[in-house]
């Protein structure tokens, strides 16, 4: 095989305004130490973050060990939510609501990413910053690591170098980095360039060390996170798009990944990891039919978030109520492909990074779209665009192909310049630092403040959350800084910021009508899908509660329930709160036979405010 330079020929002789101005620096061979400084300059802002919802897992596992909230079974598997009834049973008491289905089951097998918080709450249990810190340092290292890539595959070229900085910069890593609990992409990413790295050499050199160090990469970044697979695609990419050998010496140069892919599912499986009824997560070898609608319908929507500013999360929100939204993507990725065909058609390692991204799509679909999910993808996209972007260069300074001085071209390549070289690193900090939004609209969201100690022997019923998974930071928040912590947390429904009313039947019963209905929270989907619905007359028996939907809509969502307590509703075990203009107060059932009126919420540029106004009648 060729060696890297030759890998990229097309591109050896770089040149442009952007070569000129850039070269000296951009293909020098410690350009990967400026990328990483880049990247953790970038992501620097998260280490003042603090800690927020699944980290706390990790934080009353090691320094809580008696707290109910506990739920994790060891060390090394922090990442088990949903493995067996008991737990269920016990997350349900923690905020978990009422229509959470019993049929879900969730665990992954992450025990190297377990190994790093250890070392977390080993070396600086109470420093969240030094944990975040941490994180970041894998990150820099990480685009070090994608550097270094780029540069042994297309050579200490103008593409490489500018590839490993719009990778580096990508907005979309703010969140990975920023989220301790989401630290394991990182980790897994560094393995999976190592992977790549070790066959390239293998293949290049014949040498037999770097036959083992592939594998033995390859099963590291798995035992990260199973996102690891996607370093399959860059495998199969590489033979498919560099390699000139038959096919059958390519596919056996892949059996020793598919040996340990294979190894590592049998056990994974072996051990009772797996996702099973959680509706945004499918499982692409138990479930392939549905595996292959979700892929048609992510997949647009995760290319088109890499390639423009569409955040994944807001275009999936609105493709779910507007298919055009769907089109849209499509459309777009389709002329994206048409002005990108003359470079695939000219130079083989833009096809072996078309093909890699494209690939390592199936993997990410097995997840709803969210940006996070982009750090594989990025790895194909960012090569392209870089090559591409050169060859623009190129054809404006001189002579060069027509295909890359035409207007769709030069529209292109700005568009790509002022989204990731201009927009991206501007809004990078801010995405690690607020990783799951802007820290005050979520403390709107959930109650913020400990409750006092006698909640620890009452049940706190919260009747109208905006969504009622969001309420169960809090438990694990007030359970990980050692607060009072209430015996159950009970959400009705999840409003959305609708009015919600609330009729009393009885001494020991309410039935609830919200304006969105049931189950139309942004999270409920989590916990229970449309191959679960609830039925008119079905019983849902929880501890000191029962609820019976009573009412279905036309979308077969409930619509009203009966949500009767096993003691009367002034009993002093139960504590009411409801949701309003932002704030969490004291709710009181009305008299038997009244109902009340809860106001909706709209969000304004100053946060939550109230929407109507609070009615009995």
């Amino acid at each position: 095989m060729a060696n890297p330079g030759e890998l990229a020929e097309d591109e050896a002789q770089p040149g442009g305004i952007l070569a000129r101005l850039q070269q000296p620096i951009i293909t020098h061979a410690r350009w990967p130490w400026v990328v990483a400084l880049a990247a953790l300059l970038l992501t620097l802002p998260s280490v003042g973050s603090g800690l927020s919802f699944d980290d706390y897992h990790a934080k009353i596992f090691f320094l809580r060990p008696d707290s109910p909230a506990r739920l994790m079974p060891s060390a090394l598997d922090l990442f088990s939510f949903f493995r067996s009834p008991d737990q269920l049973a016990q997350l349900r008491d923690m905020g978990a609501p009422w229509w959470t289905s019993g049929h879900i089951r969730a665990g992954f097998w992450r025990p190297l990413a377990s190994a790093t918080h250890c070392l977390d709450y080993a070396l600086w249990p109470h420093s969240p910053s030094l944990m975040h810190l941490h994180s970041v340092l894998w990150y820099a290292a990480t685009a070090a690591m994608v550097a270094v890539l780029y540069r042994r595959l297309m050579g200490p070229t103008v593409a490489a170098g500018l590839a490993a900085l719009l990778y580096a910069i990508d907005d979309t890593h703010g969140n990975v980095a920023g989220f301790v609990c989401n630290r394991s992409d990182l980790p897994a990413l560094l393995c999976g360039a190592l992977c790549l790295l070790a066959h390239h050499r293998w293949r290049r050199e014949g040498r037999w060390p770097w036959a083992v160090a592939a594998p033995i990469s390859l099963l590291l970044s798995l035992l990260f996170k199973e996102a690891g697979i996607a370093t399959c695609a860059y495998l199969a990419a590489y033979e498919l798009s560099l390699r000139k050998d038959p096919w059958p010496q390519r596919l056996l140069a892949l059996a020793p990944y598919a040996a340990v892919v294979l190894a590592w599912r049998l056990v994974w499986s072996g051990l009772g990891y797996g996702i099973v009824g959680v509706p945004l997560y499918v499982d692409p070898l138990t479930e392939p039919l549905r595996f292959a609608r979700e892929f048609i319908e992510r997949a647009p929507l995760l290319l088109l978030a890499q390639w423009t500013f569409a955040p994944c999360e807001v275009s999936s929100a609105l493709a779910r109520g507007l298919p055009a939204v769907w089109w849209a993507a499509v459309a777009c990725l389709t002329v994206i492909a048409f002005i990108l065909a003359p470079l695939l058609r000219q130079d083989r390692t833009a096809r072996f990074w078309a093909t890699g991204m494209l690939l390592s799509v199936l993997p990410a679909c097995a997840a709803f779209p969210m940006d996070r999910m982009l750090v594989w993808i990025g790895i194909g996209t960012m090569a392209l665009a870089a090559q591409f972007l050169v060859r623009v260069g190129d054809a404006i300074r001189g002579p060069a192909d027509d295909a890359f001085r035409r207007s769709p071209a030069r529209v292109l390549g700005w568009l790509l310049v002022a989204a990731h070289l201009i927009i991206a690193p501007l809004i990078m900090p801010i995405r690690a630092a607020w990783f799951m939004g802007p820290p005050g609209l979520l403390d709107q969201l959930r109650p913020a403040e400990p409750m006092d100690p006698s909640i620890t022997g009452q049940t706190l019923i919260v009747v109208n959350p905006p969504e009622a998974l969001v309420l169960m930071e809090s438990v694990l928040k007030w359970s990980a800084d050692g607060q009072p912590l209430p015996r159950r947390l009970r959400a009705l429904t999840s409003s959305r910021l609708q009015p919600v009313e609330v009729q009393r039947l009885d001494e020991q019963t309410l039935t609830l009508r919200p304006k969105a209905g049931f189950l139309n929270g942004l999270a409920d989907p989590l916990v229970r899908g449309p191959d679960r619905p609830l039925a008119v007359g079905q019983r849902i028996e929880l501890s000191g509660m029962t609820v019976e939907i009573t009412q279905l809509g036309p979308d077969q969502r409930p619509t009203e329930a009966l949500f009767r307590f096993h003691v009367p509703l002034e009993d002093k075990s139960l504590r009411w709160l409801q949701w309003r203009d932002g704030r969490f107060e004291t709710f009181i059932p009305p008299p038997v036979g009244r109902k009340v009126r809860l106001p909706g919420g709209r969000f304004g540029l100053h946060g939550f405010r109230a929407q109507g106004r609070q009615a009995q009648e």
